[in-house]
């Protein structure tokens, strides 16, 4: 007879565990054949023998058949094996678990998916034991592990087979619950990562947390470790990615949570944790007007920002500089706020010297949203020698994107004045200004036509003549084709600088721009402009650049 070793199992259940499937197999041939020889004709007692052995328990706390041994184990073909002698799959250990709660409880993928694979899949109910186990409110540990199985079932490999049936079973509905109520930081942690890995992949995801219940959830997740609070963060900037998100999670004062989150202990804190959080902010400042006022008034958010900005990290610098830029877009009276921080303004100066041309680009986009059509600020920033600074850093820089960047900034510190406008496109110079063509984007395409347009509406002296020389560096052929543009504003500036490049503002015809047109076939453009556009102004507009390209022809 058959003895028990010191843990509780019997020679069966042993070889099962530790993954000897002909082991395993032996053991239950001897026990058949032995009883064969005793009575061959009595197939009952064979099948008795046989059951007994694969339904055999080890006499330790759990109660384990050589099935559920192998299950322990993680033994793939022990576990085929002892099926197909007909091993019972739905049988129970002592806490009332299949051998699927115990893949779960093991952390063995594979096995679960192996079983899901199989016939007699149905009768094992994988994905609702899986969810069941997720929303245990009796067992820490059967959550811990259900958690992490369905973390690592939502990650790339498996999320587009698989986060279906789970979706199916309610887990986003328990998700939803752990993240109101859990405090098991194991659990919160697992559940930021679900989050993660399919947020972005099913929209449906991101439009649970639209609802106030849900959104609620989450804003009021407890922040227990320095993991949790890095993955909040970045949770929090997918969701931010819809407005819908933003409008209920601010209503559910994710504002304030932010602001807490950001005055933590400073031993808590670092870069890598804090980074998400700026850029959670930029894009709720961007949602609303609104906003930008609840975070400058009722917070202390933008002064704590020189404390994250001595910290000297290029992505926390580059995330603190974007959500600055979304705080005053469009928005005088923040313009004015930030502008006369001058530990801030410092530190963006400072930032024009950085090693790092996205810490510099980031620094000169701030810059030019604090004055954008702001008069005050365009003179705080310019005594405080902005624009030396800038035109320092362009005359250094050949990164053409940072080079327009710092070029749009400069622009935007001349504000509407004509005589600063003049200044600054003679400084910067048309030899600068026409490197930048080949870009699509109409914004930067605007400032620069609009700062050659101010060249060409200058009077010819005795040592420049502008209109000559614009022509010269190949601009007008660029001006004809952005002539086909979407833009009224830039087909505007093209028309305007056209006609005082082909007549000069004393009415002197520049018959080599004219020629230089005509080649273009900016004639016919500029025809088709009359015919056809929708807008009287860029009509006449066109009229008068086609009499200067044709004055003193005939």
């Amino acid at each position: 007879m058959e003895e028990y070793n010191a843990d509780g199992f019997l020679p069966i259940h042993e070889a099962a565990f530790r993954g000897y499937v002909t082991a395993v197999e032996r053991f239950i041939d001897q026990q058949v054949d032995n009883e064969d020889d005793e009575d061959e004709e009595n197939g009952a007692k064979r099948e008795i023998i046989l059951y007994d052995q694969l339904e055999s328990r080890s006499i330790d706390d759990l109660r384990l058949t050589p099935l559920m041994a192998a299950t322990v184990g993680g033994s793939r073909d022990v576990v085929q094996s002892l099926i197909k002698l007909g091993a019972k799959v739905t049988a129970t250990d002592s806490q009332n678990r299949t051998i699927v709660g115990i893949a779960i409880m093991k952390q063995n993928v594979d096995l679960i998916l192996y079983f899901n694979e199989q016939t007699y899949a149905p009768s094992l109910d994988i994905w609702n034991t899986i969810v069941k186990l997720f929303s245990s409110q009796t067992n820490d540990n059967e959550c811990i592990a259900a958690a992490r199985i369905i973390e690592l079932l939502t990650r790339e490999k498996y999320l587009n087979d698989y986060w279906p049936l789970l979706v199916n079973c309610g887990v986003m509905k328990h998700l939803i619950d752990m993240l109101n109520t859990c405090t098991i930081d194991d659990v919160l942690i697992s559940c930021l990562l679900i989050l993660l890995n399919v947020i972005n992949i099913y929209p449906d995801v991101k439009h649970r947390f639209i609802q106030n219940d849900c959104a609620k959830a989450f804003v009021q997740v407890k922040k227990l470790s320095k993991q949790i609070v890095t993955l909040y963060g970045h949770v929090l900037s997918r969701l931010c990615d819809q407005s819908e998100c933003i409008h209920a999670l601010v209503h559910n004062e994710i504002i304030k949570e932010i602001h807490n989150i950001l005055h933590m202990d400073n031993s808590f804190v670092s870069p890598i944790l804090i980074y998400p959080y700026f850029d959670s902010l930029s894009k709720i400042a961007l949602a609303k007007r609104e906003y930008q006022l609840l975070i400058q008034y009722q917070t202390q958010i933008v002064q704590r920002t020189i404390y994250y900005l001595e910290m000297f990290d290029r992505q926390l610098t580059i995330s603190i500089y974007h959500f600055i830029r979304e705080l005053v877009m469009k928005n005088e009276e923040q313009q004015i706020i930030i502008a006369k921080n001058l530990n801030l303004t410092a530190f963006l100066f400072s930032s024009l010297h950085s090693t790092q041309h996205d810490v510099q680009r980031s620094a000169v986009e701030c810059i030019q949203a604090i004055v954008e059509q702001n008069h005050e600020t365009q003179m705080m920033i310019m005594d405080q020698g902005g624009v030396e600074q800038l035109m320092n850093l362009l005359r250094k820089s050949n990164i053409q994107m940072l080079r327009i960047a710092i070029i749009c900034t400069l622009w935007s510190l001349t504000g509407n004045s004509h005589a600063r406008r003049r200044k600054m496109a003679i400084t910067i110079g048309v030899k600068t200004l026409v490197e930048f063509f080949s870009l699509r984007s109409t914004d930067y395409l605007l400032t620069i036509v609009e700062a050659i347009g101010e060249l060409a509406r200058l009077v010819r002296t005795k040592y420049m003549h502008y209109q000559l020389e614009i022509g010269r560096k190949h601009c007008i052929s660029p001006f004809v084709r952005m002539l086909k543009f979407d833009n009224d504003l830039l087909v505007l500036s093209c028309l305007r600088t056209l006609q005082n490049l082909c007549l000069t503002p004393t009415y002197i015809p520049c018959r080599q721009n004219q020629t230089i047109l005509r080649k273009a076939d900016g004639i016919s453009q500029l025809v088709n402009l009359i015919k056809m556009s929708k807008n009287e102004v860029i009509q006449a507009e066109a009229t008068l650049g086609l009499t200067c390209a044709l004055f003193g022809k005939y």
